[in-house]
């Protein structure tokens, strides 16, 4: 067999997630596992689909002679959760690649209490045939945090993504042009959130710009976003580690302070303008719309926007194969300029100025001038750095080893072939253009991305510069279970805003958190949960 080029040790089996009696009642029958020149796969078969994983699957085995690799497509997330646990007796799958985050599994492993996941490191410090650098350093870098585990200071990595998922803004093209014309983007470009509220109003009373529904929340990928633009990714990272800054002892503390980020009411704001009843942006019916009935409706060109992830035309695709939907990169909160000391004019052309270097442009610098005793540099700086931010919930996509497969040491090559500069162009051409976090340049085959539709373009254009907003449950807080924003308990923050009787205002959702934790017992019991009292 031609065995993958790969560097570093070998280390011992990975160690842990706690897997009771339940896990394996999903596999309730003896199965005869195969041998190690088999390997059997199960994957979670949702929005992203399986026809990559086939058409990976196809080019390992052509590599390989000898190998036979079986996949098992399954529906639900629980199974893929509880079959690893299940053990070799009951499972005979060596790779999984699921939908949902494994981070609690894992560190109940390394506590000693079961062994199920393999150690990936030596996929992290492999380097693929013909290639020069590692996984590890291929990898999106804070990204990469997400996937890392410690025991005893050291490292350890037992799960790594199959996909970047990138979640955002959606425009039907088709829809708005037959409203607003073929240029309305020039028109409405949507820059800043002012814009986006300028877009909304001018297709009033031709086109609803949004549509949501009342059984999922989709739209906290926008919100988030702009809170993470405004407090930048560190200001989340310190969010989820419970960490907000004392001006009288002069650093970090932990604190219930963290609730008061003046970026989560900014953001808040702006889903007050979008959703709030007496404007009308959103379609009327919406808040009686299940999941399936909103995503129909954009699809139909019933509303102008929504918000979703790039699995959109991947899952919509049978449905609407002629469809044009293309991302809208990020509106940057407008409420950035005031931090900044800027105007939303000199907020504009500070963000065509990013946009310019994303696209490997040469531009003059802007002259900014601050009312916050900002230099021009700082500003830009700041500007650049917000419009980075893209939202993922790649942490949910991820692969993961049987300990005790007997096809482990296969699976493990498989992974490193997946990383591959080659398996990577393999799985963008199967996804219609879509990517994964390893360094893989969608442009570099030209011929290629030519050929890729107007929505896997204008996702490339957010992913190539992109810097990631996603939910850290490696921090102590987020490890806790700690919500972004805790009305989401009550119902998605887009219905809560848009009840025609009294609705949340902005100030409202983001006093449910304070409120909520100013009950000291309820902060105290978080910060145990999490380790840090």
């Amino acid at each position: 067999m031609k065995k993958l080029k790969r560097i570093g040790t070998v280390l011992l089996s990975a160690i842990l997630g706690v897997f009771g009696v339940g896990a394996m009642s999903a596999c309730n029958e003896k199965v005869a596992p195969d041998g190690e020149t088999t390997l059997d796969i199960m994957i979670l078969n949702k929005g992203f689909g399986t026809d990559w994983l086939y058409a990976l699957k196809d080019a390992f085995e052509e590599k390989n002679p000898g190998i036979t690799i079986t996949v098992k497509p399954e529906y639900s997330e629980s199974t893929l959760d509880t079959a690893i646990g299940a053990g070799l007796e009951y499972n005979r799958y060596d790779l999984f690649f699921g939908g949902s985050v494994m981070n609690s599994q894992i560190e109940g492993q390394l506590k000693g209490n079961t062994d199920y996941f393999e150690d990936l490191a030596e996929v992290y410090e492999a380097v693929p045939e013909g290639e020069t650098r590692p996984i590890g350093e291929k990898f999106t870098t804070r990204l990469k945090d997400a996937y890392t585990f410690y025991e005893d200071g050291e490292e350890r990595y037992f799960t790594m993504p199959w996909v970047l998922n990138v979640n955002g803004l959606l425009c039907n093209n088709e829809a708005v042009v037959k409203v607003l014309g073929e240029n309305w983007h020039e028109t409405y470009p949507c820059r800043t959130t002012d814009e986006l509220i300028e877009f909304c109003t001018a297709l009033s009373g031709k086109l609803s710009a949004f549509v949501h529904c009342a059984d999922k929340q989709f739209y906290h990928f926008m919100y988030e976003t702009w809170w993470a633009q405004y407090e930048g990714l560190e200001g989340i990272e310190n969010f989820y580690s419970g960490l907000a800054y004392d001006e009288l002892e002069g650093k970090y503390v932990t604190s219930t302070a963290i609730f008061e980020q003046p970026g989560r009411l900014a953001a808040m704001k702006v889903m007050e303008r979008l959703f709030n009843p007496v404007n009308g942006f959103s379609m009327e019916e919406s808040s009686g719309f299940t999941w399936n009935q909103a995503q129909m409706n954009f699809m139909a060109g019933n509303s102008a926007m929504f918000s979703n992830g790039d699995w959109n035309n991947i899952e919509m695709g049978k449905s609407f194969p002629d469809s044009d939907i293309r991302f809208i990169k990020m509106p940057i909160v407008s409420e950035l300029g005031a931090k900044l000391g800027i105007t939303e004019t000199e907020l504009r052309t500070a963000i065509d100025y990013a946009d310019a270097l994303s696209d490997g442009e040469s531009p003059a610098a802007p002259t900014m001038q601050s009312t916050q005793g900002l230099s021009s540099e700082e500003v830009l700086q700041a500007v650049c750095k917000a419009r980075q931010v893209a939202h993922t919930t790649s942490q949910y996509f991820s692969a993961y080893v049987a300990s005790y497969g007997l096809g482990k040491e296969l699976a493990k090559d498989f992974l490193i072939f997946m990383a591959s500069d080659e398996g990577q162009k393999i799985f963008a051409d199967a996804t219609g253009g879509l990517t994964m976090p390893y360094s893989y340049d969608l442009e570099s085959d030209s011929e290629g991305y030519a050929k890729y539709s107007e929505f896997a373009k204008s996702r490339w254009n957010i992913v190539k510069n992109a810097d990631y907003f996603y939910y850290h449950f490696e921090l102590p807080l987020g490890g806790a279970g700690l919500l972004p924003f805790e009305a989401v308990k009550l119902a998605p923050i887009e219905v809560l805003m848009s009840r025609k009787n009294d609705p949340y205002t902005a100030q409202e959702i983001v006093d449910e958190d304070i409120n909520y934790y100013g009950i000291p017992q309820r902060w105290t019991n978080l910060l145990r949960k999490a380790g840090l009292a």
